[in-house]
This record gives structure tokens, C-alpha cells and sequence, in this order.
């Protein structure tokens, strides 16, 4: 486990937020691993990791459901905020619920900081328009 890891969960635990959940066998075999942190009114899922020679059984999902009915009980905590992408599937069926996250940048000097600003818009519009997909010559609009 990388030292920052380490430390960021040493930290968590020492203020009683870092959550460690478990999928295991009767003789102690772990099928499935999530950590989770809270924040304020939220339990954040960071990361979830499963067994491979298991896959076929699910146990992320077994897990992910035994920790949404262990959290409904004994942490107190608003919501569940999964961490996911948005083309997880299995979680946003039973997690469905979504939250807007923005950046946001504000500029509190002079012309420097002004200019700064332009050219981060400017290589964020660059960047979008690089991770459309380009239509093939041709090929009509769909």
C-alpha cells in the first residue's frame, strides 16, 4: 500500500471516520474489500475490490448491498455517495441518485491571474472537443 494511502487512513481512523468493510467465508476467506471514509452527512465509498476466482458469484455487489443495510443501521450518516463513473451500471441501478460536481476557479489578482484563467478555459474547451468522438468522413450525421 503506497505511504500516502497509509497515512490518509491512519488519519481517518484516528477521527473515527474510516470505514473497512468485508465480504468473507465462514473460514475467514475474503471475497470482497470496500473502503469508505464519512464526511459531514456522508459515507464516501473510495474504492471497492473483489477476488477474480470469484466473479461469477459477485461479490462486490454482495458487498455493496450488506454494506448499504449495515450503514441503514448503525452509521450515522444522511446518504451513500458510491464514487462512481457514469457508466458504472451495476451501481447506478441501486444507486441511482446522482450529484453535480464542478470545478471552479476564481481569479482574486490582476491582469496575470485574469489571463491565467482565459488559457484554462481555453485547454479545458480544447479538451472536451478531443474526447468527442469525430464523426468518419462520408459516414452521414446520425
Amino acid at each position: 500500500m503506497p505511504w500516502y494511502v497509509r497515512a490518509m487512513c491512519d488519519r481517518f481512523r484516528a477521527e473515527r471516520r474510516l470505514h473497512v468493510f468485508t465480504l468473507e467465508t465462514p473460514d475467514a476467506t475474503v471475497l470482497a474489500v470496500q473502503l469508505s471514509v464519512t464526511g459531514g452527512d456522508t459515507l464516501f465509498q473510495l474504492k471497492t475490490g473483489y477476488d477474480e476466482r470469484y466473479r461469477r458469484f459477485s461479490p462486490g455487489l454482495q458487498l455493496q448491498l450488506d454494506v448499504m443495510d449495515h450503514v441503514a443501521r448503525s452509521i450515522d450518516v444522511a446518504r451513500i455517495d458510491s464514487c462512481t463513473y457514469e457508466g458504472n451500471e451495476m451501481l447506478l441501478r441501486i444507486c441511482p441518485e446522482r450529484r453535480e460536481v464542478a470545478n471552479v476557479v476564481v481569479a482574486v489578482g490582476g491582469r496575470r491571474d485574469r489571463a491565467y484563467l482565459q488559457a484554462l478555459a481555453g485547454a479545458r474547451r480544447l479538451a472536451g472537443r478531443a474526447r468527442r468522438p469525430r464523426r468518419s468522413e462520408g459516414r452521414p450525421d446520425a
